[in-house]
């Protein structure tokens, strides 16, 4: 997921000789509030930046904070498992019993408490001249409620506890709630801390502001940690708010927003920002299975168990639902049969208690004719469960809105996301974050009428300075300067591990490009490898091994080995073995480099840039700031090494 408070600068900009001006702040006459900052500055050109930070507007009133509870006994949820012994990713055989009281997730908490609320009219209920009127509690999907009276008939040290019936899955649950009072939380307790009258930073009350804020939004949108993401149908499919990010099309890039409540010195506001995750698609799960297996390369799929192993690593823990039974039954894929439906095998009790062996697919045909069990090429899917269950994937479908866990990412999803994120301007983002606040403020009028709350629309405006870039030495490609201080790189080897993909071609025209034209780009004298080596294993004693021969192969050429620039597979897991032998066991300067630059050298200069982290590495210098007047003391004294962090303080 990404998210990040970005400053968008706004039309107006004034010139430095304009007398500077301070950000609209509340008056805080507590010092110790927020750090003051030394000086606002002087140098640069003034400018006016348009922040993503809307004010919101506080009354001086109390909310009631309450503990809810929820509890079902009649099924397993969650992630209960039973393993399907001998099945295809198959687990270690834990079995959960049926009665044991699970805990439910978010998503079936806010369905439970909002039946909750249906079926007890009475204890949200309040009288106001005369009128019987239903409170709007606030609920974050945990245990926490928020409402603006106390409950009718809940004394503040008892609790109410109700059996209540919910339709989850297609089938009525029945779900035991308890609720009791926790305490009282005035929010005039943010304007005191605004008025110095508190030293104490209002957690609670921030707290309660923000489930809120966020209570209405995610009735509609689907909620991942401060973020929200709109549901699957909700997509048109011709706007770009999802994005396929893999070429099988099962996975999505799907855009949302940010929202945060913060205390700053113009008040308390509101952070949105645009947001990104990565969700699976929905649909039949023997479409998603088939795009899978169009990925695989042909000459793998003759091997039936190693293609069961690379669909499950994508399928292995989402949720699907199936309709056979007469409604909507929920499933976890845990395994893959090793067989189809029309060859996989099981026995069952028929009504004479006989024990009766029958494939997958003519026990479908017979027990649920209207499922037609076609598919001859997938295996069955093993659901988690207390026993072994085999279905035919022709009768199962993927939920949609599946978050794409990080492990499930590879790293041309993790490039096409990233791509996508990054290819909006500045005017299309901060378009994305005022139709976000509007969502936000439309999605929660009624709670914000309850709860005697505002949120001002307009973002919040503060001046910036933009700084004159300082005076450098050294490399600068456009005005064509050299390294500061460039290192000769005579007696290095190249390692080639991945031949398969890169030939002997590739590596020499890399290799040319490298010692030419990049070298003379940056003032550097790069001269060709001493050896090139070609390996196939990559084991942990055979990198060791690359070492000690690169450095027998240098020795013998009257030489001491400099470096060795490694060619690994792009999706290589082996870059922490070669560091950690280079650096902790060898100290040798190692650089990696992807095959599929070595092979298709992408535009830009991707040697030059690799020249710029040899250099570092073999102890050159690149830039170093010119000695002028205004130069910070720490870097004007000589041989002081100095390390310069940055950080965002959020």
């Amino acid at each position: 997921m990404f998210a990040s408070n970005l400053l968008f600068p706004s039309l107006s900009i004034r010139c430095a000789t304009d007398k500077p001006y301070q950000p609209s702040e509340m008056v805080c006459r507590a010092p110790a509030q927020f750090v003051k900052r030394p000086d606002t500055g002087g140098a640069g050109t003034l400018i006016d930046l348009i922040v993503n930070h809307f004010r919101l507007v506080i009354k001086d009133i109390v909310v009631y904070h309450y503990h809810v509870e929820f509890e079902c006994s009649n099924r397993p949820l969650g992630q209960a498992v039973a393993s399907a012994p001998g099945a295809a990713g198959g687990g270690d055989g834990e079995r959960e019993s049926k009665a044991k009281t699970r805990k439910l997730r978010q998503k079936e908490n806010r369905l439970v408490f909002a039946a909750f609320m249906d079926n007890k009219p009475d204890l949200f209920g309040y009288q106001e001249a005369g009128v019987q009127k239903l409170q709007k509690p606030v609920f974050d999907g945990n245990s926490n409620v928020y409402t603006k009276r106390l409950l009718s008939g809940l004394a503040t040290d008892g609790e109410y506890s109700c059996s209540i019936s919910v339709e989850m899955d297609g089938k009525p649950q029945h779900v035991k709630v308890t609720i009791k009072y926790t305490q009282s939380i005035d929010l005039s307790a943010i304007n005191l801390y605004y008025d110095g009258q508190s030293d104490n930073v209002p957690r609670e009350a921030m707290q309660a502001l923000d489930i809120i804020l966020r209570y209405g939004p995610t009735t509609d949108r689907i909620p991942i940690g401060n973020s929200l993401y709109p549901k699957w149908e909700t997509w048109n499919g011709r706007d770009n708010s999802r994005v396929d990010i893999d070429d099988a099309g099962n996975k999505q890039v799907v855009f949302g927003h940010y929202q945060s409540t913060r205390l700053t010195k113009m008040g308390p506001t509101i952070l949105v920002d645009r947001s990104a995750t990565a969700f699976f698609a929905g649909g039949t799960l023997l479409d998603f299975m088939r795009r899978l297996k169009d990925r695989i390369p042909v000459h793998r799929r003759q091997d039936d168990r190693a293609v069961n192993d690379s669909l499950l690593r994508d399928a292995k823990g989402l949720r699907v639902y199936t309709n056979h039974l007469g409604y909507k039954r929920c499933y976890t894929i845990k395994g893959l049969s090793v067989l189809p439906p029309h060859k996989q095998t099981f026995e069952y009790d028929d009504d004479g208690g006989r024990k009766v062996k029958t494939t997958v697919k003519e026990y479908f045909q017979k027990a649920y004719p209207n499922v037609a069990v076609n598919d001859r090429e997938f295996p069955c899917l093993i659901p988690q469960a207390n026993k072994t269950i085999y279905l035919p994937m022709d009768a199962c479908y993927l939920f949609p809105d599946q978050p794409v866990s990080r492990g499930k990412l590879d790293a041309y999803n993790t490039s096409k996301m990233v791509r996508e994120c990054g290819t909006k301007s500045p005017a299309e983002r901060f378009d994305a974050i005022m139709d976000a606040v509007t969502t936000i403020k439309a999605a929660s009028e009624r709670y914000l009428m309850e709860f005697n709350l505002d949120i001002d629309t307009h973002p919040v405006q503060i001046p910036g300075r933009v700084l004159n870039p300082p005076a450098t030495k050294g490399l600068d490609r456009r005005q064509g300067l050299a390294m500061h201080r460039a290192m000769a790189l005579r007696h290095w080897v190249l390692v080639n591990l991945c031949e398969r993909f890169v030939d002997d071609r590739s590596v020499a025209g890399f290799v040319s490009g490298l010692c030419g034209q990049a070298a003379r780009a940056v003032g550097m004298t790069v001269e060709q490898p001493t050896k090139v080596f070609r390996y196939d294993r990559t084991g942990p004693r055979d990198i060791a091994n690359i070492f000690v021969g690169a450095r027998t192969e240098c020795r013998r050429k009257g030489g001491a080995l400099q470096m060795i620039l490694f060619v690994i597979p792009d999706d290589s897991v082996i870059y922490n073995a070669i560091k950690h032998v280079g650096d902790c066991n060898e100290g040798i300067v190692t650089q990696c480099v992807k095959s599929k630059n070595v092979a298709r050298p992408p535009k830009g200069g991707v040697q030059s840039n690799l020249l710029l982290k040899i250099n570092t590495k073999l102890g050159g210098i690149n830039r170093i700031l010119d000695q002028r007047p205004d130069k910070p003391e720490v870097l004007r004294k000589p041989n002081w090494r100095v390390m310069i962090i940055g950080a965002d303080v959020t």
